[in-house]
């Protein structure tokens, strides 16, 4: 019974009784109304005491979530920087060739016209990746929190496409098969989030095990009412007793290479968040996890 339903149905009876308090002299109906009254009473002050607490702990457990999220964020804002710097190493060695190559050409007095014109042009294409892979970050890292429609494929490609060049400096290989456009509803840099961290875990695996070679296949199925982003690796899988406790806060399968425990767990409540699912299981292979989403 709801607390308002309770309060009502007690002051029907309180009037009922008082009115009977007020016929009858009968001192036994007298004590019990008495007593009546006290328990209530009691009853009100002790909910008042569990609401109270019922307030205190929401509050410690919201500030304990935003914790946690911020530890996730700071520590996938590291693994995207090292992302970062790893894509710019080309262009900036590139950028530096064709500028040592510039200046040899005009201390030797051997300028091209033409010649120039394209190391430019190359110089100016190299920049613009540069700004393209800030701009990717720069998005990733935006505190605008607000829900709106994206497309599944273009959020998977955007993920990629920030760590695609780290993925091949640890010679992982990745196929992605798209489906037809999907539009969910949600925040897309939060999906995101995961996906990388996903893609991120995947990698570490790879690492971890020392394996040269690394695939990473990722795929969408849609299927009536629900829509599947599957993400599987061939790194070896999830020890057993650890995939049954994967997404608890502060479990990790690579605490000895400074894991934190929190990405997976974060990405729950991400998944949640968007009344959606995340489910984490061994293949023959590897991992694979899926994200399921489920349409209104």
């Amino acid at each position: 019974m709801k607390n308002s339903t309770f309060k009502s149905v007690f002051k029907q009876f309180k009037k009922k009784f008082k009115q009977l308090n007020i016929e009858t002299t009968d001192t036994n109906a007298k004590k019990s109304y008495k007593e009546l009254e006290s328990a209530y009473k009691a009853l009100e002050d002790y909910k008042s005491i569990l609401e109270k607490q019922v307030r205190q702990e929401i509050k410690k457990r919201l500030q304990h979530e935003l914790l946690m999220s911020e530890k996730s964020r700071y520590v996938t804002m590291g693994e995207m920087m090292d992302a970062v710097a790893h894509q710019w190493i080309q262009p900036l060695t590139l950028i530096s060739m064709y500028v040592d190559t510039l200046k040899y050409e005009l201390r030797e007095d051997k300028i091209n016209k033409d010649y120039f014109a394209e190391l430019l042009q190359s110089i100016d294409k190299q920049k613009e990746f540069m700004e393209s892979t800030l701009n990717e970050f720069r998005n990733f890292l935006d505190p605008i929190n607000e829900d709106s429609s994206f497309e599944l494929n273009k959020i998977v490609k955007k993920s990629l496409n920030l760590i695609e060049d780290e993925l091949e400096l640890n010679s992982i290989d990745i196929t992605f098969k798209k489906d037809d456009e999907i539009v969910l509803k949600g925040n897309p840099k939060e999906i995101q989030h995961v996906i990388i961290n996903i893609l991120n875990n995947a990698k570490d695996a790879f690492k971890m095990r020392g394996k040269s070679k690394g695939q990473i296949d990722i795929s969408i199925k849609q299927k009536e009412s629900k829509v599947s982003l599957i993400i599987e690796d061939n790194a070896g899988g999830i020890d057993q007793l650890m995939l049954e406790k994967i997404f608890q806060p502060y479990v990790s399968t690579k605490k000895a290479f400074g894991g934190s425990g929190i990405g997976l767990y974060m990405s729950q409540l991400i998944m949640h968040k968007h009344n959606a699912h995340i489910v984490a299981q061994n293949s023959e292979e590897g991992a694979r996890f899926m994200l399921n989403f489920y349409k209104e």
